[in-house]
């Protein structure tokens, strides 16, 4: 760690008994790429101890600096803990308030990208079974985060729960059965909000191969029928959208030719805070 702080942009801690998802490396840079302009300290791509942990390298010093502290006493991904709320959390803040900071620094990937494979621990004598049980079964513990709406489909899901209600406010998958042209899937947020960023990447477990492409587009509304394109998915599978802010009642996918496979989309992630009246003159509204 201490060695790449100078040589590098970003530094992700890895151990040579690990196994990597299919296309993890598209899912990593995507998230840099969501995440481009925000404070975060650290992301996870691995449910697993101090595995798949990506840093800024500006952020290295002072990680090697606690990690040195306390690594004899306990293991490193508590250290980071440790960090999160030393850094985020001072002690006139109440847990609410706490729980929010960090959780705006710690940036997970849901589903997770590696897995261990490996049982010899580097604690002497110690043998370690840890195994992520749901590795690219587009599964996984935890709840995305994104503003709440109702989401609709007019297609059917491969495999119970594996739907894009589900996929939407789970970590989990969805699993699409032979997308048809016409067919869609309707993000409808309980408030308008004000969206800055948008992320599904299509083509990932628990089947790689099954993805949207430039044939599928995503469109917004803003409480009108105008409809607002906001881009396509690109060949490799993979939709990401940036703003300064615009104003969205609605998000739409909407396949635009027929599809001969079934489709995954994971990493479902909506950046936005609902709209007040006092911010509505720094938010664009395209159409």
């Amino acid at each position: 760690m201490t060695y790449a702080i100078k040589r590098c942009e970003y530094y992700m801690q890895l151990e040579d008994d690990v196994e990597a998802a299919p296309a993890y490396a598209r899912v990593i840079f995507n998230y840099l790429a969501l995440n481009s302009g925000t404070e975060w300290l650290f992301m996870s791509f691995s449910s697993m101890g101090f595995i798949g942990r990506l840093f800024r390298s500006s952020n290295l010093k002072y990680m090697t600096y606690a990690i040195a502290l306390y690594y004899r006493f306990k293991p490193v991904d508590w250290i980071l803990e440790d960090i999160l709320r030393s850094r985020y959390c001072s002690l006139d803040k109440n847990m609410r308030e706490c729980a929010k900071e960090i959780s705006a620094h710690r940036i997970s990937s849901g589903t997770s990208q590696f897995q261990h494979v490996g049982k010899i621990s580097s604690l002497r004598g110690k043998i370690q079974k840890i195994h992520d049980g749901n590795f690219n079964k587009g599964l996984a513990q935890g709840k995305r985060g994104n503003p709440s709406a109702d989401v609709t489909t007019s297609m059917a899901a491969a495999r119970k729960r594996q739907d894009p209600e589900n996929a939407y406010n789970n970590n989990m998958a969805m699993w699409l059965i032979n997308p048809q042209i016409g067919d869609y899937i309707s993000i409808a947020f309980h408030s308008i909000m004000n969206i800055t960023g948008v992320m599904f990447l299509s083509g990932v477990p628990p089947a790689p191969e099954d993805k949207f492409g430039p044939e599928t587009i995503v469109s917004a509304y803003n409480g009108t029928s105008t409809e607002i394109s906001l881009g396509q998915f690109s060949e490799n599978g993979d939709f990401l959208f940036h703003s300064t802010g615009i104003i969205v009642k609605e998000l739409r996918i909407k396949v635009t030719a027929n599809i001969t496979h079934w489709v995954t989309v994971d990493h479902i992630v909506v950046h936005a805070v609902p709209i007040v009246e006092s911010s509505s003159r720094n938010i664009t509204i395209l159409g």
